[in-house]
């Protein structure tokens, strides 16, 4: 395979680029051999920062196959001035899908639909289906969000993890989170609320979360929580 195309670079009040590139059968499989494929299409990039401000533009439509299953991948990802937009990103590869829309800056927005309904054809020696969809709303300042996610008769090599669902939403400020396992090595259920701090002055960081109830399962072994129990970890600084 091949990648031809052309690059420009400017110096001149700042520095800037523009970049439109073609793929021709180009194998994937040279850089990790698990995933051999034959991909084409093109790739689009334009930019420029000066006084610190950073616009851009790139542009990928990509298509061939990955992993013995035809594959198509195109969106666009664009920064006109200080929101970054995320537009029309479509993959898919064979059964599998993935597809949204999302916006960060003074305005956060966007959602996510998965749908992966063959994991092994897109990540090796892995099986099973994860569906659902991540919703994103709020502001950079605070952004929120929102999950909701099953898997199905996921397993790895001989390891059997089951079923799942994970429903979470929320602000760092204040979020919850229910998690439910079953029908794998362990079995898994358990709920938390939780809030990350900062102390004005020091900018101490702590998270701090209610488990408000567990249950945990392996074999003939049962772990219940009987009563509410706190967790609390302080974050390194700048993390």
């Amino acid at each position: 395979g091949s990648v031809a195309g052309k690059v420009s670079l400017g110096f001149t009040d700042g520095f800037a680029w523009q970049g439109d590139l073609q793929l021709h059968d180009l194998n994937p499989g040279v850089l990790d051999a698990r995933f051999p494929g034959q991909l084409n299409g093109s790739l689009y990039t334009r930019g420029r920062t000066q006084d610190d401000v950073l616009t851009l533009e790139a542009l990928w439509d990509i298509a061939g196959r990955l992993r013995q299953e035809p594959l198509a991948l195109q969106g666009s990802l664009s920064k006109p001035d200080e929101t970054w937009v995320l537009s029309g990103l479509q993959l898919r590869q064979g059964d599998n899908r993935l597809s949204g829309d999302a916006q960060w800056g003074p305005v956060v927005a966007g959602a996510f639909d998965i749908a992966l309904n063959k994991l092994h054809s897109l990540v090796p020696d892995v099986h099973g289906q994860v569906r659902g969809r991540v919703g994103l709303s709020g502001s950079a300042a605070a952004p929120a969000m929102a999950i909701a996610v099953t898997a199905d008769n996921v397993r790895q090599g001989d390891l059997t993890l089951g079923n799942a669902r994970l429903d979470a939403s929320g602000t760092a400020a204040n979020h919850q989170l229910r998690l439910d396992v079953s029908e794998g090595l362990v079995a898994l259920s358990t709920r938390l609320r939780g809030a990350l701090t900062e102390t004005a002055g020091t900018g101490e960081r702590v998270w701090q979360a209610q488990l408000s109830d567990s249950r945990i399962g392996a074999g003939n072994l049962t772990w219940q929580l009987q009563q509410r129990a706190t967790l609390r970890y302080q974050l390194e600084a700048g993390v």
